[in-house]
């Protein structure tokens, strides 16, 4: 996810949701806060495409770990409501 190719940071946040599927959880979760923290900073800088796929891989993390969902929530809100005014 760190190229700045925008259509390879797309299928890296999408392969990122089916890697979640298979992954356990136990193995991801040591990583999870570093993936969110990269899957943020992609809604905050990404293109619309970048972002609408960062913001899917971010709540389907959420919805897997089941934890922290509040955190990432409440930041999203905060980035849905300053690009849109």
């Amino acid at each position: 996810m760190a190229s700045r190719e925008s259509r390879l940071q797309s299928f890296a946040a999408t392969a990122l949701i089916n890697f979640a599927d298979a992954a356990d959880m136990k193995d991801l979760q040591p990583f999870m806060e570093g993936l969110m923290n990269v899957l943020l900073s992609l809604v905050e800088g990404g293109v619309k495409g970048v972002q609408t796929a960062a913001v899917g891989a971010l709540a389907h993390l959420v919805e897997v770990a089941e934890s922290g969902a509040s955190v990432v929530s409440d930041l999203l809100s905060v980035i849905i409501y300053l690009n849109t005014y």
